[in-house]
């Protein structure tokens, strides 16, 4: 704008850049949680594994609580219906406890991320499929109907909101449930577009997967 104040609009394009940096940031640690994750589901039984997990864990949420308290400012002030919360202190649930497997789609255009997410959810014993993009994902469930989709919000193309509500059109609110992924804490708004879009629950991909787990058996 040519009558903005030079000093503010530096000011506002560094807040931006900060919120982009965070972003991308929280998108490179979510698979080093989910692997983190599937490795102590599978240290079980060997301490040392089990001692490392536990000290790259803590590692991880070091960098989680510093890229939250950075992005603070932009976290919502109230919750979101079915959300799952991203550092809940609950042990995690071994493979076998699991009584219900689902059939869940996973769509995300981050191939580390739909790899190491995937492989947690087989490990606990679910049915997996994925797709790197919108398109792929409303092209596979013609033929397979899954009973949870979780949708990257942020997709190049056609972003998890489009295919969210084409998703509706396909299946009604209650027959397949809609979760948003999100790398970065939506704000009101977003939250709010996401429940218009037909989404059921939202999580953070930096999950914890107990509170993850417990929302896939109890929807």
């Amino acid at each position: 704008m040519k009558n903005a104040d030079p000093g503010q609009v530096d000011a506002d394009d560094r807040d931006s850049l900060a919120r982009a940096l965070v972003h991308d940031l929280r998108n490179a640690v979510a698979p080093i949680r989910n692997a983190v994750q599937l490795l102590r589901f599978r240290g079980d039984s060997d301490p040392d594994l089990a001692s490392v997990t536990d000290m790259i864990d803590r590692q991880v949420k070091e960098i989680v609580r510093i890229l939250d308290a950075l992005g603070s400012d932009n976290r919502p002030r109230s919750g979101y219906p079915g959300s799952a919360a991203n550092r809940d202190a609950r042990p995690m649930p071994s493979p076998a406890t699991v009584r219900i497997a689902r059939k869940i789609l996973v769509v995300d255009d981050n191939a580390a991320l739909l790899a190491s997410l995937s492989a947690l959810l087989r490990e606990a014993g679910h049915e997996v499929k994925t797709a790197a993009d919108g398109a792929e994902a409303l092209a596979l469930v013609q033929s397979w109907t899954p009973d949870f989709v979780l949708l990257d919000a942020q997709m190049p193309r056609m972003n998890g909101f489009e295919v969210a509500r084409q998703l509706r059109t396909l299946f009604p609110q209650g027959a397949v449930k809609l979760v948003l992924m999100s790398g970065s804490a939506p704000d009101e708004t977003t939250l709010r577009g996401a429940e218009r879009a037909g989404f059921d629950h939202y999580i953070d991909k930096i999950h914890d997967f107990a509170a993850f787990e417990k929302l896939l058996r109890d929807a």
